[in-house]
């Protein structure tokens, strides 16, 4: 029984590994999906930017000083 057990061992040592699979079509295709739909909304949002700044108008002004107050001390 040890002999063939041994025997057994050298046969598998002596086969050739099995092949690489190869990844199935359909997650490739959806692989190709996700790139291109992450590629569209790269772009929509470099798109938004740029439309932002030619839209948007920012002013920044100072707050008009208020008039002084005649204080209550004073009789």
């Amino acid at each position: 029984m040890q002999n063939l057990v041994g025997h057994t061992a050298r046969v598998g040592a002596l086969q050739s590994p099995p092949p690489p699979s190869r990844a199935p079509l359909r997650g490739l295709q959806l692989m190709a999906i996700i790139v291109v739909v992450l590629g569209l909304v790269a772009l929509y949002a470099n798109w938004q930017r740029f439309q932002r700044e030619r839209i948007e108008t920012v002013i920044v002004s100072r707050p008009p000083t208020p008039a002084p107050e005649a204080s209550a001390a004073q009789p």
